[in-house]
């Protein structure tokens, strides 16, 4: 097995340079509940155990993170808390911090988990280089929509994806979602790959 990637252009300051990238391909989404089934099923652990376990981790990390602590997650690695704030000097010319704020999650990954990413395979999908635009329309969304879904049939978040090519994963699911929002799109709930077509006339 091996992850999907496309070579992609430029855009912005770079766009005239003939400056390429590569960019992997995400295949869907394993949210919380897809991730639970499997470790149930291949692991043996039932599902509510190990969210238990998951929420009391995650309960305690907070607790430390909060007052200034690096948290270890064995198996997985390291988390600390970021932060932003302005400098400024106070009337008696001493430097204070102004507007103190969290400012996201520093995650050092576990060595031992990390060497086993290593071993991850790519393979290239298309030859093409695609510019990497971050809009679609409406209109020309479901016209890729209507394409896939010849015959009744309903296409994935990965085939939505490398059709479109012009916007980011997260772009194209974010997307879909709100198509299948607005009655535009039929979204099946499939548990572990969710699905789409149009709507029945």
């Amino acid at each position: 097995m091996a992850v999907d990637c496309v070579i992609r252009k430029t855009t912005g300051a770079l766009k005239d340079k003939d400056a390429y990238y590569v960019d992997p391909l995400t295949y869907s989404l394993i949210d919380g509940d897809a991730l639970l089934g499997y470790v149930e099923k291949n692991f043996r652990v039932p599902s509510g155990q190990v969210l238990d376990a998951v929420y009391s981790v995650v309960e305690q990390m907070v607790c430390f993170l909060q007052i200034g602590h690096r948290v270890e997650v064995p198996g997985l690695g390291f988390f600390s808390v970021k932060m932003k704030a302005e400098v400024e000097r106070d009337g008696e010319g001493v430097l204070q911090i102004k507007d103190a704020r969290y400012a996201g999650i520093q995650f050092t990954p576990d060595k031992k988990f990390a060497r086993r990413l290593m071993d991850t395979k790519f393979t290239l999908v298309s030859h093409n280089a695609p510019l990497n635009y971050n809009h679609l329309t409406d209109e020309q969304a479901l016209a890729i929509a209507r394409e896939l879904s010849r015959g009744g049939a309903s296409f994935s978040l990965h085939q939505f994806y490398m059709k479109a090519e012009k916007i980011s994963h997260t772009t194209a699911l974010r997307l879909l979602k709100r198509l299948a929002k607005e009655g535009k799109l039929e979204y099946i709930g499939a548990r572990y790959h969710p699905r789409y077509r149009l709507p029945k006339e």
